[in-house]
């Protein structure tokens, strides 16, 4: 029996949740939820020619948008045996949903993004850029969602944060399965 019933990674962009939201889910036998790609579905149905690059779509997104798939998130993630990557973890039970927040420095964070297809060919610059104005974009509907002092960032909403510059996804799970295994 694990200490809580589902996990929920918050985190910069491109600071490792997918990957450790990955592993934990392979690890525990618990099904896998991913904000950011319920997002992205949304944008490939709504742009299949891609003719809006995500970024943009999600700049445009509003507050009902997000909302609903928040609230699609916390009665998912309840229910339990749940790993979700999800940026806003501040709506969720802590005493039920163990709460990780990852970072990273933004150079490695741009490393990182530069092996991934989704970013093309763009060079450390203009990814570091756009990571920047993606967390502020995130910090902005937060806002927007949760009122002006709200920061997705704020350590008091979660169990641990772990920093993965000098972490693989092996260390990041051991960290956190020392956790729900209280």
């Amino acid at each position: 029996m694990h200490r809580y019933s589902s996990i929920a990674i918050s985190g910069n962009p491109v600071a490792g949740k997918s990957s450790l939201a990955n592993r934990l889910s392979a690890a525990y036998g618990w099904s896998r939820l991913s904000i950011g790609d319920l997002q992205r579905q949304r944008w490939r149905r709504q742009h299949p020619q891609g003719e809006i690059s995500f970024e943009d779509w999600w700049r445009s997104t509003t507050v009902k948008d997000n909302m609903e798939v928040n609230v699609l998130a916390k009665s998912t993630i309840e229910k339990g045996g749940i790993v979700a990557d999800s940026r806003f973890c501040n709506y969720l039970d802590n005493s039920k949903c163990l709460l990780i927040f990852l970072t990273a420095q933004l150079s490695v964070r741009v490393q990182r993004a530069k092996s991934r297809s989704e970013y093309g060919s763009m060079g450390a610059d203009e990814l570091e850029q756009l990571l920047a104005r993606r967390e502020q974009d995130e910090l902005r509907m937060g806002r927007l969602l949760y009122g002006e002092d709200f920061d997705y960032r704020d350590p008091r909403i979660f169990h641990a944060i772990i920093n993965t510059s000098l972490l693989d996804v092996e260390q990041e799970f051991r960290i956190v399965d020392s956790l729900i295994k209280g």
